[in-house]
This record gives structure tokens, C-alpha cells and sequence, in this order.
């Protein structure tokens, strides 16, 4: 909370997400961007269900083969869900 992420570039484009090397405080990141502007909301509702489970396991699992989950957050002008990971 309150950190400033620095996107340093794009690593990957798939169907629904953009993946983005970043840094945090030094710290190398990740930040997976999903576009739901062109999305029903149906599948906004779906996607936003996928990830709060993928979350929520990244949460409760505290391993060095789970990827460790920072943050996310939505931005309404642009309509993209973030998700910051190691």
C-alpha cells in the first residue's frame, strides 16, 4: 500500500491479460494486466471469480513453488485489473 510500481516492460500478450516486468521499492515484480474494457460483464464477473481464487491460494500458500501474490488493484478510467506477483 502507498508503494509506486515502475513497469519496465512487456513480457508476454495473451487473449485476455498483458504481462509486465516491474519494480517495486528495487524489488523485481511482475504485473499481469487483464483489459475487461471489451469485455460482457459476464465474463468480467468470471474472470474477477478466477482470479480471487487463484488469489486467495497465493495467499494462503506461503511455498517457494507458489508464486507470491503483493497486491492488486482496478483502475476505472481504463478498466484494467492488475495483479502484482513476484
Amino acid at each position: 500500500k502507498g508503494k509506486i510500481l515502475e513497469v519496465v516492460e512487456e513480457l508476454g500478450r495473451g487473449a485476455t491479460a498483458t504481462v509486465f516486468k516491474g519494480l517495486i521499492d528495487g524489488c523485481l515484480v511482475a504485473m499481469k494486466q487483464f483489459e475487461m474494457e471489451h469485455m460482457d460483464n459476464k465474463k468480467r464477473r468470471d474472470l474477477r471469480q478466477a482470479l480471487k481464487v487463484e488469489v486467495d491460494m497465493m495467499k494462503d500458500h506461503i511455498h517457494p513453488n507458489v508464486l507470491q501474490y503483493f497486491g492488486s488493484f482496478y483502475s476505472r478510467k481504463t478498466m484494467e485489473l492488475n495483479v502484482i506477483i513476484e
